[in-house]
């Protein structure tokens, strides 16, 4: 997948690769590599808060730095205020070396350098998403601040490659840092025939379950897949909650619900587990060693697994074919916060899916030359799109949500609402 045109003398070498790719393999650990895993896990967790808390505490002491100058500025006797500002300064800059270079961390915390089971690069991809968290609040503002990242019963870190210490071994196997020699499932040939594909880093996960999984970020010179042939066909799609989406040929895709067909069984099985947490205190035993609490705890895990298994692979199957039969699609651009603060509507909402559709349109848009485009759906339910005629106006009334069938007052075209919108969409990014 291509990616935008950056400034590429101010990045690593992977990063100046013209396309990046990224896949993920079912792993199956022996024990001792399983241990490994969970040290990794831990330490990554430890070291990320680590960092959040100097985060915060230099954010603290620039406040108060600032403030003693502003009184040194206003103050009879400005030579008090130099000792406490050279103390702040000094402690900015022990700060300042920890968060750029997590061997400070080794120093203070001895485990961290003692035990053997870590993988070094791993503090240093935690320090990168550790920064990575600062970028998405300060540049892209699609995240608080960073927060401290507690224990779950999910484990995962990342390392990054270096001196060839990650590598495909075979078809079935792959060598990671620190765990040696690991089966995973097969992998596809069209990765193991090519030689121009660098590997850049490796990330290690166990979910809710105890499935493990391994996922490796790739580069190359080269495209990862070869561009789909022109169909020169172009479609507007409508989102909805009664259906996934009507295109602007009138084809509609019905919402499976996968969440809402689970509903009852999760809440039968959730009761049991929150009996069973209430037992485990009243024994005053702590959650980690009731078993019978654990054994619930997993069959919830695995009905919520299942439910986004269902959906992910539902998802792709209807991006995949929008992508293959047409060359270009137009969906809306819609704000996911702000359609969940409808209380009446998140739980489906969310089941539906529309964030996780429009990203695997965009990202296979780009990866197989066709084009994804979204646009602003104001008007699109309420303007005919023969004439051009809005409801609301000239004396009309506006269109509710259960009009789902309507005659434009101005030339008597009868329309379908989700039809007609997904028309008047693909128009707006024509035009």
């Amino acid at each position: 997948m291509k990616p935008k045109s950056v400034d590429k003398a101010r990045k690593p070498r992977f990063a100046k690769l013209d396309y990046h790719f990224g896949i993920k393999l079912v792993a199956f650990p022996s024990a001792d590599q399983k241990t490994t895993i969970r040290h990794n896990s831990d330490a990554a967790r430890f070291v990320y808060n680590e960092f959040v808390a100097l985060g915060r505490e230099a954010w603290h002491l620039r406040r108060l730095e600032k403030s003693l100058f502003q009184n040194q500025a206003c103050s009879t006797n400005p030579g008090w205020f130099e000792q406490p500002i050279k103390l702040v300064a000094a402690r900015l800059a022990v700060i300042g070396d920890q968060l750029y270079n997590p061997t400070h961390l080794k120093r203070r915390f001895k485990w961290l350098d003692k035990n053997k089971r870590l993988d070094s690069m791993m503090f240093y991809a935690t320090l990168n998403f550790y920064r990575a968290s600062w970028h998405m609040f300060r540049q892209i503002h699609s995240a608080g601040v960073p927060k401290f990242h507690k224990k779950s019963d999910r484990q995962r870190y990342s390392t990054l490659k270096t001196n060839n210490n990650i590598r495909i071994l075979d078809q079935k196997h792959l060598q990671i840092p620190k765990l040696g020699k690991i089966r995973v499932v097969k992998l596809p040939d069209w990765l193991l025939n090519r030689t121009d594909i660098e590997i850049g880093g490796a990330a290690v996960k166990m979910d809710a379950i105890g499935r493990y999984s391994i996922s490796l970020t790739l580069g190359s010179e080269q495209a990862f897949k070869d561009a789909l042939p022109k169909t020169g066909s172009k479609v507007g799609i409508d989102v909805n909650v009664e259906n996934l989406l009507t295109d602007s040929f009138g084809e509609v895709v019905e919402n499976p619900r996968f969440y809402q067909k689970q509903l009852q069984r999760l809440h039968r099985e959730q009761r049991k587990l929150g009996k069973r947490a209430a037992r485990a205190k009243q024994e005053h035993r702590p959650l980690r060693m009731a078993k019978n609490y654990q054994k619930q705890r997993q069959v919830v895990a695995s009905l919520h697994r299942r439910v986004y298994n269902q959906r992910q692979n539902f998802l792709h199957l209807v991006s995949t074919a929008l992508i293959k039969n047409h060359d270009l699609v137009v969906v809306e651009k819609l704000q996911g916060k702000n359609l969940l603060k409808n209380h009446a509507l998140a739980q489906r909402l969310q089941d539906v899916g529309w964030g996780i559709l429009f990203e695997n349109l965009a990202y296979k848009a780009e990866l197989y030359g066709k084009g994804f485009v979204q646009v602003d759906p104001r008007l699109t339910t309420q303007t005919c799109h023969r004439c051009g005629f809005v409801m609301g106006r000239a004396g009309t009334r506006k269109l509710t949500l259960a009009d789902r069938i309507w005659v434009c007052p101005q030339c008597q075209t009868k329309h379908v609402r989700d039809h007609n919108a997904a028309i008047n969409i693909l128009n707006k990014a024509v035009a």
